[in-house]
């Protein structure tokens, strides 16, 4: 991340700062370079804090520096407290910690409060890209497994959760809690099949269920699906479609035709079909549409209580 000249005019002795909001999801080793310049009557101490949540700021050690008129570094790829790796959300602060200005005079006294100038530039906060902990992902017969290795500094207790989805829609969750691993110490996740129809899985690690903080980036996967039960499609003249129960088991279908203008739903058209039995068919038929839209999408869902999509 890097973010460009800064410059206040007007400030308040001792509650004026600078303040840096940034996501460190997915990284570590978090370093920050910040060039600085006061001019004036401007502050001339600074020292840098840090906060998880931008309300409650610790000081980080060894961070107080002196600036002078001229724009020079003050921090360069300093580095930032371990605890804020993998956060998603990072709050640091440049905050005045003296009471001189660069012309030595005290800040709070009346000729001086409020006046002179003071800038930041060239802000850049850097980071490692935590690594996968997760590898040999295989998945046999809708059954999933994978080897997690614990690739960090310290003990962790993890969590890996596993998510389905068809039609973009979460229909599967399964959550393995994990025996605490030392560093370099690994762990068999195996999670069991799912007989329903999903198209894609994705594999998330955390550090536990509370904080849900990730340990590395999720892994994707695609996933069984079934033949779709829509075919011969057309939206000419309004849409029209052939239903195909090929679920092997009696459904209850409904079918919502989407509708969308700039990415609005402009209308929606629903279809509600008489119990189909495997290997039935039904023709599908909407009108066409008043309103004008640019994208059009046709779902099949289990009923309307379940609403558990169907292709």
């Amino acid at each position: 991340m890097q973010a460009q000249a800064n410059q206040s005019l007007y400030w308040i002795y001792p509650d004026a700062d600078w303040l840096i909001h940034f996501s460190a999801r997915r990284y570590e080793k978090l370093t920050l370079s910040v060039d600085q310049r006061s001019g004036g009557s401007g502050p001339r101490d600074f020292k840098l804090q840090y906060s998880l949540n931008g309300v409650d700021f610790t000081d980080i050690p060894s961070s107080r520096v002196r600036v002078t008129g001229a724009l020079k570094p003050t921090y360069t790829n300093f580095a930032l407290p371990d605890e804020l790796s993998g956060e998603k959300s990072v709050y640091i602060r440049i905050k005045i910690c003296g009471n001189e200005n660069v012309e030595g005079k005290e800040l709070d006294d009346p000729t001086v409060i409020g006046s002179g100038k003071t800038s930041v530039n060239n802000i850049i906060i850097k980071g490692i890209k935590l690594p996968s902990m997760l590898s040999n992902v295989e998945e046999n017969d809708s059954a999933v497994s994978a080897v997690l290795t614990n690739l960090t500094q310290a003990a962790i207790t993890p969590v890996a959760v596993l998510t389905r989805y068809q039609a973009g829609m979460a229909v599967k969750t399964d959550i393995l809690n994990i025996n605490t691993l030392a560093p370099g110490e690994y762990a068999e996740l195996n999670f069991s099949a799912y007989a329903d129809d999903y198209n894609k899985m994705k594999i998330m690690v955390f550090d536990s269920l509370g904080s849900m903080k990730p340990l590395c980036d999720a892994y994707e996967l695609g996933g069984v699906k079934n033949p779709s039960l829509l075919s011969y499609v057309s939206y000419s003249e309004g849409a029209s479609a052939v239903l195909t129960n090929n679920t092997g088991s009696p459904i209850t279908p409904v079918v919502i035709l989407s509708r969308y203008k700039d990415g609005l739903l402009v209308k929606a058209s629903v279809e509600q079909i008489e119990v189909l039995n495997e290997g039935d068919q039904v023709i599908i038929r909407f009108p066409d549409c008043e309103e004008e839209y640019d994208d059009v999408k046709m779902l099949v869902f289990n009923g309307f209580d379940s609403m558990q999509p169907l292709n």
